[in-house]
């Protein structure tokens, strides 16, 4: 099964990633002044500057990646009304929606484990960044038959995958979270973010896996569209698989890197993956995606 472009495929591994070469030019006593006139509130994830987050985007190579696309006249917009939710946006040449092609929402928060997976794990606390929303789109290219649409996707994407992903990882890491916390509300989400994210339920992570080696032998865009409109069934039952957005995690912290690097976790994962198996129910995917007209059979 073929994935989309857009893929973290390549995407550094957290031990490969140097944060000492990582300078956002902020010192303790500069960022206490900042704190203390603007107390948060303007600065985007309470810490940087408009002009901070240029250069975070420089550094991450965005800006020259979309500079090769022709997207030089780039217009950042940062929304902090919400203090517990951050948004940036990037758009060229005007701010409206058919000239969008970055936009992240932000937000942190405290994972606690409420369902315990592995007995002889010693759970704490995390405190995550989470992402809750991210569009990466370039709306002036046109889906081609070798890159089709996908589920919820309004424009193609624009191939910065692994460039973002490298960025959500240092700004991460120099917030001191534990780890990126996110909910893949579709099963192609999850498949791009599996490269590095890993689901927090080793159960589901093999299911994902089950998924990914079942259906590989069609093209990704049918296996997206068939898990998303309910079309997946499940061969040891028959019954449809119906997907489920989980905690799906990027493991910063040593403690949390040891939970998915346990034998418990790899076990149960092992084990998931070789006892599901699923495929496509083409009768019932095709009333849905060519549905039948009225007065035709």
């Amino acid at each position: 099964m073929k994935k989309p472009h857009i893929t973290p495929k390549g995407l550094k591994t957290v031990q490969e990633i140097s944060f000492n070469e990582t300078d956002f030019s902020l010192s303790e006593a500069e960022l206490m002044r900042q704190l203390n006139e603007k107390k948060g509130y303007s600065l985007y994830l309470g810490v940087f500057t408009k002009e901070e987050v240029e250069k975070v985007l420089r550094r991450s190579h965005i800006s020259q990646r979309l500079a090769e696309k022709g997207f030089t006249d780039l217009l950042l917009d940062i929304n902090t009304d919400d203090p517990h939710r951050h948004i940036l946006r990037v758009y060229f040449g005007k701010k409206d929606k058919a000239h969008l092609l970055i936009e992240i929402i932000l937000s942190e928060s405290i994972f606690r484990p409420k369902i315990m997976y592995l007995p002889s794990f010693k759970y704490g606390t995390y405190n995550m960044m989470v992402i809750e929303w991210l569009i990466l789109q370039d709306p002036l290219a046109q889906f081609k038959k070798e890159r089709p649409q996908l589920p919820d996707q309004q424009y193609p994407g624009l191939g910065i995958a692994r460039q973002v992903g490298d960025m959500l990882v240092k700004v991460a890491t120099y917030l001191h979270k534990d780890g990126i916390l996110n909910f893949p509300q579709y099963y192609h989400n999850a498949v791009i973010y599996s490269e590095l994210f890993k689901f927090y339920n080793p159960y589901m992570q093999g299911v994902l896996k089950a998924l990914e080696r079942s259906l590989s032998k069609y093209t990704f865009a049918d296996a997206a569209y068939a898990v998303s409109l309910g079309c997946v069934k499940n061969l040891k039952d028959g019954e449809a698989f119906k997907w489920k957005a989980e905690e799906l995690i990027l493991p910063l912290a040593r403690d949390l890197r040891r939970y998915f690097e346990s034998k418990e976790y790899q076990n149960i994962l092992n084990n998931t993956t070789t006892d599901h198996s699923f495929d496509i129910d083409w009768a019932l995917y095709r009333t849905k995606v060519n549905p039948p007209q009225e007065g035709k059979p």
